[in-house]
Parts: structure tokens; C-alpha cells; sequence
């Protein structure tokens, strides 16, 4: 699952659009939220491959979780051959 085609986050009321920081990192896409002014983290798992979907989803449909405020992500990122 390609996580630009998860292009919102959608809080039950309205979309909100999201703007990917890291994508395809073992699957794993992070991006950024902004709704009533104050800023989230999102993260989902894409799926192994294009037939799955990934993680989290709802009623069959890939979503994106906010993460809670309190939480610091440390992602070391290595480039290929380092």
C-alpha cells in the first residue's frame, strides 16, 4: 500500500490532509497532521506488498493513527551500502 493514497486523516467529521516525512522505511510511513491548529504525528505500516493493505485500518480501509503527544520517535535512517 502506497501511503500517499492514504492521503487524509479523517477524525469522523472532516479529512485532514498529510504531509509524509518518511516513507518506505521496512513499510513504515510517517507523516504530519495539523487539525484545529495543533500539529500530530501519523503513523501506519504499508503492507508487505500491493494486495495488503497495511496497519491500522478501518472496516477494510488503510488509515493513519496519531501518535500520542508525549511519545519521541528515534528513527535512524541508513542509506543503502553505508
Amino acid at each position: 500500500m502506497d501511503p500517499n493514497e492514504v492521503k487524509y486523516f479523517n477524525d469522523g467529521e472532516k479529512a485532514f490532509p498529510v504531509e509524509i516525512i518518511i516513507n518506505d522505511y521496512q513499510g513504515l510511513a510517517i507523516g504530519s497532521v495539523e487539525i484545529k491548529s495543533i500539529k500530530y504525528t501519523v503513523i501506519r505500516w504499508n503492507g508487505n506488498d500491493n494486495k495488503h493493505i497495511g496497519f491500522p485500518q478501518s472496516r477494510g480501509n488503510p488509515v493513519w493513527m496519531i501518535l500520542p503527544k508525549g511519545l519521541k520517535i528515534s528513527i535512524e535512517l541508513q542509506k543503502q551500502g553505508e
